[in-house]
């Protein structure tokens, strides 16, 4: 197996006595695409910010590319490229002024950094907006700008906080072709995401919920431990089927699809109860199915 580019063990962060973060294992590997997985509020910001030392962890430990994020914050700033949520560029600067300015803080020097610089535009479709203000550009350019500029120092870890949020679809299709190349160049991903689809093309997810991790493991690994459970409903009396699995104890949750359809979630063991009028087949569980399953409460006891 690679190289454990992240080892964290214990992991968490308090606010005075709040705990947004606890209990957090988790180990990546290198050349790894690693999914942190959750609503919002779940906790995944803070878990990055920790990665990137930029926030310091209340408890446990972690040590990313060989560096303790306690004793060594500068040593882990200076090899991951950490891009945060929101827009971090400088929007009263230029396309080019942006990545000359990422170039200049990472000490990119030499003829390779115009070569670096120009092959990352024309890969992000912005070589020919090299002028315009940051300010000026689309949603999704300023996330593809972000992205380059911390690619300006071909770092072996790039650690990305809900890269595609608030984009358009095209962008984001674009954001992952770029973010692709950088995997196939040996790059190690961290990122978080509410996207479902997104956390499917991971080789490993966390998911979170409320500060607490509740599954880990790859993608196709937590879809099989909940085969069987995952039931599509269809029948022309919608309503009457939700009534049923309203009061049907095996039932965790049930979600209505377009058309005539309803998606329901049973407990291990249970057995979705027969429905008048309704065909109940075995579906596909998907990535969503799994976090339906981790985050439901535990079954009330009986009596």
């Amino acid at each position: 197996m690679a190289e454990a580019v992240v080892e964290a063990r214990g992991l968490g962060r308090r606010y005075g006595a709040r705990t947004v973060l606890e209990n957090i294992d988790l180990d990546v590997h290198a050349g790894q695409v690693f999914g942190v997985v959750g609503p919002d509020g779940a906790g995944k910001s803070t878990l990055l910010q920790m990665l990137a030392a930029i926030l310091r962890p209340s408890a446990g430990t972690c040590q990313v590319l060989g560096c303790d994020v306690r004793r060594d914050p500068a040593g882990v700033q200076a090899r991951v490229g950490y891009m945060s949520q929101g827009f971090s560029l400088y929007d009263r600067l230029t396309v080019a002024e942006n990545l000359a300015f990422a170039a200049d803080i990472r000490d990119v020097t030499g003829p390779e950094r115009a070569v670096r610089g120009a092959e990352l535009l024309r890969m992000a479709g912005l070589d020919r907006f090299q002028h315009r203000r940051e300010g000026q550009l689309s949603g999704g350019m300023r996330k593809k700008l972000a992205l380059c500029a911390n690619l300006m120092h071909e770092p072996p870890l790039l650690i990305l906080d809900e890269p595609s949020l608030g984009v358009d679809p095209l962008s984001r299709r674009e954001l992952w072709r770029i973010l692709d190349r950088a995997r196939t160049e040996g790059r190690t991903i961290v990122f978080a995401t509410s996207y479902m689809d997104e956390a499917d093309a991971c080789d490993r997810v966390l998911l979170l919920r409320d500060g607490k991790p509740l599954a880990l493991g790859a993608p196709q690994e937590l879809r099989r431990d909940v085969a069987g459970q995952v039931y599509r409903i269809t029948g022309p009396a919608l309503d009457r089927i939700e009534a049923a699995l309203e009061t049907d104890v095996g039932v965790i949750s049930f979600q209505r699809r377009a058309g005539r359809e309803v998606r329901a979630q049973v407990r291990d063991g249970s057995r979705l109860a027969p429905i008048e009028a309704a065909v109940a087949e075995a579906a596909v569980p998907t990535m969503e199915d799994v976090f339906t399953f981790a985050s439901a409460p535990p079954p009330a006891p009986p009596g």
